[in-house]
């Protein structure tokens, strides 16, 4: 078993993830919590958060479109592991800043479920959570690009379904 797996069932046990681990267990169409469609909801910072994946560099770039495109700003980037150290960063980071911001991510599943509590933890509102499968390929770059655009924009994802891929997890939060 791998450290990531073990952090995830540790959490899991957790009565705080217990409405994670419902999600988790359904299927991935029904996973998918909505976009927020309200206008005025739409922030103008983007804060993509990564966990180092291969596809991150695709992510990125489609987070600069969407935010090109909607005029917004682009924080830089924050990186979320599962030590003690990255996470007390980002909790900083995200600490006694009230301007509003998506934060937009695409994660391994215990980086999202360590980044979703960290987040709610912060006062945030799920916008998108949705387990995918996206190929470490030029098909799976793309795919990450225009979830990211998708994300970043707070519109529908499109849909990523390729069972031979690489599972991850996109998710979107207003803070």
């Amino acid at each position: 078993m791998t450290p990531r797996r073990s952090v995830l069932q540790a959490l899991a046990a957790a009565t705080s993830l217990g409405g994670l681990r419902i999600a988790a267990a359904r299927p991935a169409g029904d996973a998918r919590v909505a976009p927020i469609t309200d206008a005025g909801a739409a922030p103008a910072r983007v804060l993509p958060l990564l966990g180092g994946g291969a596809l991150d560099a695709a992510f990125l770039d489609g987070v600069a479109q969407a935010v090109r495109e909607q005029g917004c700003a682009r924080e830089p980037l924050a990186r979320i592991g599962l030590d003690a150290l990255s996470l007390a960063q980002l909790s900083r980071r995200l600490d006694g800043d009230t301007a509003p911001r998506r934060v937009v991510a695409l994660l391994d599943d215990a980086g999202a479920a360590l980044a979703l509590e960290l987040l709610r933890a912060q006062g945030a509102r799920l916008e998108t959570f949705a387990p995918l499968r996206l190929p470490h390929s030029a098909a799976g770059a793309e795919q990450a690009r225009a979830v990211a655009r998708a994300l970043a924009g707070g519109t529908a994802l499109p849909d990523a379904a390729d069972a031979a891929g690489v599972p991850c997890v996109a998710l979107a939060c207003l803070i």
